[in-house]
């Protein structure tokens, strides 16, 4: 479901860098499928190396001005990536653009709104006092601003995305559609 809804994008210009993190689930195989079957799809595999080295592997991989994340449980809407590059695009003391985000059960059920916070002030705002912060797997940021504040360190095994957020935040300002 996570490929399908980023192989239906209103936005078709884009490559698609998958981390394999050393599954034993199958993943491999359905990666392969779809790699063979759309040449924007690559896979990148290691064997376990945990979120913030794959992170920091597809980053040091991509070839492109932009930087969107997703996971592998995340579903995207069909516009979210020409909706955010457009937003990147016409605003360019943003660093970076999320969305909102419901939450949806294994059948893909909503059962919740994850919290998200609209305006550069109240997402700053939220970032410092942790009440809120961006979705991760929802973002898009510029690869030059992601690269200037040094990416994910990966010191930081969980929460890597509050720590880039935050350094980020020291340059430039994030929001969220």
């Amino acid at each position: 479901a996570a490929l399908d809804s980023i192989l239906a994008q209103t936005f078709v210009s884009f490559e698609v860098l998958a981390v394999d993190d050393g599954s034993t689930d199958g993943t491999a195989a359905i990666l392969q499928r779809y790699a063979a079957r759309d040449p924007r799809i690559h896979i990148l595999s290691s064997e376990a190396i945990g979120t913030t080295r794959a992170l920091s592997l597809a980053a040091s991989r991509a070839e492109c001005e932009y930087l969107a994340r997703q996971d592998a449980d995340d579903v995207s809407m069909p516009p979210r990536l020409e909706r955010q590059l457009a937003v990147l695009q016409a605003r360019p003391w943003l660093c970076a653009i999320g969305t909102a985000a419901t939450v949806i059960n294994q059948s893909g059920v909503t059962v919740g709104q994850f919290p998200t916070l609209y305006g550069t002030t109240a997402v700053r705002d939220g970032l410092r006092r942790a009440r809120a912060t961006p979705v991760h797997g929802s973002m898009m940021m510029r690869r030059a601003a992601f690269e200037a504040v040094g990416g994910y360190r990966l010191a930081f095994a969980a929460a890597q995305d509050f720590d880039l957020w935050l350094r980020l935040l020291e340059r430039w300002d994030i929001d969220n559609l």
